[in-house]
């Protein structure tokens, strides 16, 4: 018999699992690339303890497989991880030298800005947003991640939002928001690399 999906609030003792999954699933983007410490010790904890965000995590006979990060107000978390200045430094040290080509993702980052962005989404950055998503890639295509973001987005229309935003350089991802309903409402440049935004109505 097939065992039952659990979805359920991600707690402290699951943050080892969360970095890895993360570092597995995802191992060419910016958090990641800043090492497994940094994601054990500075994002997941902050992610974990914000009163802005709240992260899901699926779970297959006590082994995590997959999560996902809402951010009720996701310049608020920046702000909340930024302000852990000294690790993000130390991170950023160590992640040069084990990558020199780090530092054009930072300076992408840094001078990157909002460009082609449609007035129907006025106000953008203060909405509810799908902050991160990631499945151990041994787990990947079993329909981990969609159970994930609908339990996600049907928590947020309980605490009254009316809709949810998500950012993403992916064409694949991008036509995973679009199988769960998003819809394209604009794009962002980052230097060279470029975004697209969606949205859900819920």
């Amino acid at each position: 018999m097939k065992p039952k999906l659990v979805i359920r609030f991600a707690a402290e003792a699951d943050i080892v699992r969360l970095a890895e999954i993360h570092k597995a699933a995802l191992p060419g983007d910016f958090l990641p690339r800043l090492g497994l410490a940094f994601l054990k010790n500075v994002f997941f904890p902050c992610a974990l303890q914000s009163k802005d965000a709240f992260t899901l995590v699926s779970e297959n006979q006590g082994e995590v497989e997959a999560f996902v990060v809402f951010a009720l107000d996701s310049p608020a978390l920046t702000r909340e991880l930024k302000a852990a200045r000294w690790p993000v430094a130390l991170a950023l040290l160590l992640a040069f030298f084990r990558d020199p080509t780090i530092a054009f993702q930072v300076l992408g980052l840094i001078r990157g800005g909002r460009t082609e962005l449609k007035a129907a989404i006025e106000g953008f950055e203060a909405l509810p947003e799908l902050y991160l998503i990631a499945t151990h890639p041994e787990r990947q295509g079993c329909g981990l991640g969609g159970a994930l973001v609908r339990e996600g987005l049907r928590l947020l229309g309980e605490k009254g939002h009316g809709c949810c935003v998500v950012k993403t350089s992916s064409a694949r991802a991008r036509k995973f928001y679009q199988a769960l309903e998003f819809q394209d409402v604009g794009k962002e440049i980052r230097g060279n690399r470029q975004l697209w935004l969606l949205r859900r109505t819920l």
